[in-house]
């Protein structure tokens, strides 16, 4: 992991996918594993809302997908803040970031990532975070 200082300015994001500020205030502190996000985030920026899984062999955190039954397959929160996992070099990076772990979700309002997973994912991933999530 970089732990250089750097700035990097990208596109805006929206918050609106939290229902109420609840949870913010002790998200936890976590690394972002880049590779995992770069198939469905090509310019390497990670919008907040994104839902995360944490990879047991690493402790590092990637896109939640309980159906490819690979190392994200249990939802552990969703992504506080937008991230950037590509660097200035062209390269990717693991970088840091805050998960959601207990709070009030829009549904509809969180990133296409989500809808994208489909019933079978969204179902498995509502069950894993039980009543930590409240989904409305």
């Amino acid at each position: 992991m970089d732990l250089a200082i750097t700035s990097k300015t990208f596109g805006s994001d929206k918050l609106d996918w939290m229902f109420t500020e609840h949870g913010a205030g002790s998200a936890l502190s976590i690394t972002l594993k880049g590779t995992g996000f770069t198939g469905t985030y090509a310019d390497g920026n990670v919008p907040s809302g994104v839902p995360l899984a944490k990879i047991t062999a690493t402790g590092l955190y990637t896109l939640y997908d309980n159906v490819t039954a690979a190392a994200g397959d249990v939802l552990a929160g969703f992504l506080l803040t937008p991230q950037a996992v590509l660097g200035d070099d062209g390269a990717t990076h693991d970088v840091g970031g805050a998960l959601l772990l207990h709070g009030f979700i829009k549904e509809a309002k969180l990133p296409a990532y989500w809808a994208a997973l489909g019933g079978t994912n969204i179902a498995a991933g509502k069950v894993d975070v039980g009543s930590r999530l409240v989904f409305v």
